[in-house]
């Protein structure tokens, strides 16, 4: 009797996991994700139309964001690493991009990529003059160029130039008018923590974002003095 008790209630619980997430399916249209940092699925169907499907309810389906945030805490917390394989646990709680990995190691660039982009970069800044504009480039540091230190043991550093380096180099040859932010934002990083420890580690925070439209406008300043320069206080009170 108690087993045919216990296999009813594992079927009515299989049943509600699988037809529960089906019925609060989100059919809205342009929804962010705020998980992801992007948008999510439209239904579009191609000529697969089981993939197209499958692409779309996969990212509709209904406590995705709970049942990823639920999986990502659990594996967290008993294995310290991360469910999502593009990042890594860095030191003292840092999370870290697997994309910031090449730089961080100064792996190999293709000799092309620099030099292609510093061309193309000129050619728009030429475009811009003939058009009667200045032009200036920002270059932007990921997080491994400002808190290297957090980055995880374990990785051998190739004694070369990184990208970033590289891509610089070929800028100055061509005499493309850029901005990096390298410089300035180590100068800073003590005093204020420029990109998160965990969250959107990619791209910096608001501090960080800060410095680098107070630097950039600084430059436009020098072509145009009617540009104010950006005061700190000015953002707070916005």
């Amino acid at each position: 009797m108690r087993k045919d008790i216990a296999k009813k209630y594992f079927l009515i619980t299989t049943a509600l996991i699988i037809v529960l997430p089906m019925l609060f399916t989100d059919f809205r249209e342009s929804v962010r994700s705020e998980l992801d940092n992007r948008m999510l699925e439209e239904l579009t169907i191609d000529k697969n139309v089981a993939r197209s499907l499958n692409r779309y309810f996969n990212d509709r389906v209904g406590f995705r964001t709970q049942a990823i945030t639920a999986y990502q805490t659990v594996v967290s917390k008993i294995f310290h690493k991360l469910a999502m394989t593009n990042y890594r646990y860095g030191k003292q709680g840092h999370i870290y991009s697997q994309v910031d990995m090449a730089t961080y190691q100064h792996r190999d660039t293709p000799k092309e990529y620099p030099e292609l982009m510093a061309a193309y970069l000129k050619s728009m800044e030429n475009c811009a003059k003939r058009n009667g504009c200045d032009f200036i480039f920002l270059l932007i540091p990921n997080k491994e160029s400002i808190y290297p230190e957090f980055f995880p043991d374990g990785f051998n550093i190739k004694d070369q130039k990184n990208r970033t380096d590289l891509i610089l180099e070929e800028l100055d040859k061509e005499g493309v008018n850029y901005l990096c932010l390298i410089d300035k934002m180590r100068a800073k990083k003590d005093k204020e923590l420029l990109y998160n420890k965990k969250y959107d580690v990619l791209h910096w925070n608001d501090r960080g974002a800060l410095l680098g439209m107070q630097e950039l406008i600084k430059e436009l300043h020098k072509f145009d003095d009617r540009i104010e320069v950006l005061e700190e206080d000015e953002v707070i009170k916005g």
